[in-house]
């Protein structure tokens, strides 16, 4: 679970601040019946409004419910499976990371990803696919994946498994952590910074071992 010292809950977050929010969708959500059915929770939003609590406190609900989970930063997570790489046991270290019911990757898009390793990424995501249920956050809209990970294919790729079975939660509003000195941060980072909507995603092909040499463009 989270690294940080004090656990995030449901109880805890102000929905009166973020009414961009469906409070019912995110009670539903702590049902946990996305995790029997391994689909894929998506939070995105501008930075500090509220997505790495609300994908804590989902975690924090699976954990009572005896759900096994593993929370880590983008970063980390690929740090750890581009140090498996180099030292041989990435099949190994996608395997630790697919045994968790829930994996919950935080931050994604808040630090840019060395060329080549978003590959490592998918191939996690491809090894849990339809095997494991994920919450994600990203301060990123979908069309700028390419960005992030630094290959427009890699992208598609993940985003073609990430968006198959999933719940997609955007939150608009001003940050949720200065929500009580709002009045004094300068006015361009009170605005507030709207994600850009999910891309369609093409129709999913079969699914395999990720290739050898990374995913391919979608329909070749």
């Amino acid at each position: 679970m989270p690294r940080r010292s004090t656990f995030k809950i449901l109880s805890g977050f102000d929905f009166t601040f973020q009414p961009s929010l469906d409070r019912d969708r995110i009670l539903t959500l702590a049902q946990l019946g996305f995790i029997a059915r391994y689909e894929v929770v998506h939070f995105l939003g501008p930075l500090g409004t509220g997505k790495s609590h609300l994908a804590t406190a989902l975690g924090v609900e699976a954990v009572k419910a005896g759900r096994s989970v593993h929370f880590c930063t983008l970063a980390d997570l690929i740090g750890l499976l581009a140090r498996a790489k180099r030292e041989g046991r990435l099949a190994e270290r996608i395997r630790f990371f697919c045994r968790p019911t829930l994996l919950i990757v935080d931050e994604i898009g808040y630090l840019p990803v060395v060329e080549g390793d978003g590959n490592l990424f998918f191939q996690l995501v491809n090894a849990r696919y339809e095997r494991g249920a994920m919450i994600l956050t990203s301060n990123r809209g979908f069309a700028e994946w390419g960005e992030v990970f630094g290959d427009p294919v890699v992208a598609t790729a993940l985003l073609d498994r990430l968006l198959h079975h999933a719940v997609v939660i955007q939150i608009e509003g001003s940050s949720y952590r200065l929500r009580q000195h709002a009045e004094l941060m300068p006015e361009h980072v009170r605005t507030k910074a709207l994600i850009t909507p999910p891309s369609p995603v093409p129709a999913s092909r079969p699914r395999g071992r990720p290739p050898k040499n990374g995913p391919k463009p979608l329909g070749t």
